[in-house]
């Protein structure tokens, strides 16, 4: 053999010994970065991609019935803001450390992201799980606050999907997080399971978020006027908008139907206006035609009140199409929550001030006690119809406390309305009792404003 062959041999040994040595090298580092990868620093469980592989392979071999449960802390973020950042993380390491000591030996736990945790439970019955739950958040909290010196409990706010049969990880923590999701849209549970009807309605919600957007957008929402009556006259002497949709593959929809959700998701504003918008064309329409003007009051939901540009947007949507605010009734709902009362008086006042007509929505239903009436500046008081309810089944302390708000009523000055009378007990009653005006399906049903324009032609010939 020659030297030179030798030495060419040698040096590819070397080459050789030092590409494997490297190799191994990259292969050993990759293999100490996918090991600190593997668990979340914080708590110290599997991480999220090694939390996956660990259900996969448990449910693999599942043999018992699992569940997977996707939990988050309720109001967490006012936790950290109350008791600091540092507090928060120790609280999270402790919520970790309580749930891994009552884990079974196939079950994990993992913490997502922030004060998300997901556990893959065994179970023998859907009460026995819920139990389990329930008693592991109670006994969390408990310790918790304990350790806080008594002065913080935590609640926790949990989604539960049922496993069956061989499903993708990815799909089962997806339902179990809408079901979470869906506990928080409730308010009123801490536990929610995955249900595929409650799913389907969500589904059909977010369809309908999208096609009322383009209906606002291309004008397709339709107004519908109902009368008010004098009582005495039994003339009309006034209307009230209300919104009705026409949905091109759903028919016609009425408030109950798309209101609520608009309310939701914040949407309920967008369509006040544009009710009002309508009401106002109309009545240009009416004066520009020489046709008697009549108010009509237009319902505006409660989220207006922590607008502060409310009133300057009625304001300036009248200027825009030239018609006196005297004409416009402002239609406020008394059911909102205990603590928006004062800033409701406050935005009434402001109201009256524009020069609006004013009255309240579903007086009786809501916190407003008879006292704040002093302080409201109202035109109209409404009678909620859920209030006074069928005549014939009414009792006679009903009837006093009807009467009784009446009188007082009219002893301020504002006008009585009484909404959803359907029958002539009912108006009779009303009569007697001195109410002010009806609205109702005993006199007309709301109609469109073209139909309600040639209604009131006929009633005045």
């Amino acid at each position: 053999m020659r030297i030179t062959d030798f030495i060419l041999g040698g040096l590819t040994a070397i080459v050789l010994f030092c590409f494997v040595a490297a190799w191994l090298y990259v292969k050993f580092k990759r293999k100490q970065a996918e090991t600190r990868i593997a668990v979340d620093k914080l708590t110290g469980l599997p991480a999220k991609q090694q939390h996956k592989l660990l259900v996969s392979e448990a449910l693999k071999n599942q043999q018992g019935s699992y569940a997977y449960v996707s939990c988050d802390i309720i109001d967490f973020k006012c936790f950290n803001e109350a008791y600091g950042y540092e507090c928060g993380t120790d609280t999270l390491r402790q919520i970790a450390s309580v749930w891994k000591e009552n884990l079974r030996e196939k079950e994990q736990l993992t913490r997502i992201s922030e004060d998300h945790f997901c556990m893959l439970l065994e179970f023998e019955s859907v009460t026995e799980l819920e139990v389990r739950l329930r008693k592991l958040f109670l006994k969390t909290s408990e310790e918790i606050h304990k350790d806080r010196g008594g002065k913080h409990h935590l609640s926790f706010r949990s989604g539960v999907y049922i496993i069956e049969g061989n499903q993708n990880v990815n799909v089962i923590r997806t339902r179990a997080e809408m079901a979470r999701m869906q506990a928080e849209q409730c308010r009123c549970t801490t536990i929610m399971f995955y249900d595929k009807e409650n799913v389907r309605r969500r589904l059909w919600e977010k369809e309908l978020e999208n096609d009322i957007k383009k209906a606002v957008e291309e004008r397709e929402l339709l107004v519908y006027f109902q009368p008010k009556f004098d009582v005495k006259s039994e003339k009309v002497t006034g209307a009230e908008a209300l919104v009705r949709w026409n949905h091109p593959d759903r028919g016609m929809m009425y408030p109950e139907s798309f209101v609520p959700l608009c309310e939701a998701n914040g949407y309920i504003c967008t369509i006040d206006f544009y009710v009002l918008e309508e009401v106002c064309k109309r009545l240009k329409q009416w004066e520009e035609n020489g046709c008697k003007l009549l108010k009509v009051s237009v319902n505006f939901s409660r989220m207006h009140l922590h607008h502060r540009d409310f009133v300057e947007k009625l304001k300036n949507l009248l200027t825009k199409y030239d018609v006196d605010p005297a004409y416009v009734e402002i239609e406020l709902t008394e059911s909102i929550a205990y603590g928006e009362v004062q800033n409701l008086v406050n935005v009434m006042k402001q109201i009256k001030a524009a020069g609006f007509g004013l009255s309240m929505d579903d007086f009786g239903s809501g916190y407003s006690s008879l006292n704040l009436l002093r302080e409201m500046p109202l035109d109209v008081l409404k009678l909620d119809k859920e209030f006074f309810g069928e005549y014939e089944e009414s009792t006679g302390r009903e009837q006093k406390i009807i009467r009784h708000i009446i009188s007082m009523a009219k002893d301020l000055d504002i006008t009585v309305l009484a909404e959803g009378v359907e029958t002539e007990q009912q108006k009779e009653f009303l009569k007697e009792s001195k109410c002010d005006m009806i609205q109702g399906y005993y006199y007309a049903k709301p109609m469109p404003m073209d139909k309600f324009t040639t209604y009131l032609n006929q009633i005045s010939a």
